[in-house]
């Protein structure tokens, strides 16, 4: 559904959430990272974003993601 239609939200989310909960946490950054470019103002994906990052241990990524959304 990603390849399809890239710029769907949804899928994206769903896609990211799930490579973090099985940790894939660096391809879930990357996924994660390209959809924040297509929707810069998301809430979601920086939420989503800075929780991948904590899991990373780069805390001050995660704060400023953390940030951006709030």
């Amino acid at each position: 559904m990603v390849r399809l239609e890239p710029g769907n939200i949804e899928a994206n989310y769903k896609l990211g959430r799930m490579l973090l909960s099985r940790g894939q946490i660096d391809e879930s950054i990357s996924l994660i990272e390209n959809a924040k470019l297509a929707q810069p103002t998301s809430v979601i994906f920086a939420t989503l974003l800075g929780d991948a990052y904590l899991r990373k241990g780069e805390t001050d990524k995660a704060e400023e993601n953390y940030s951006a959304g709030a």
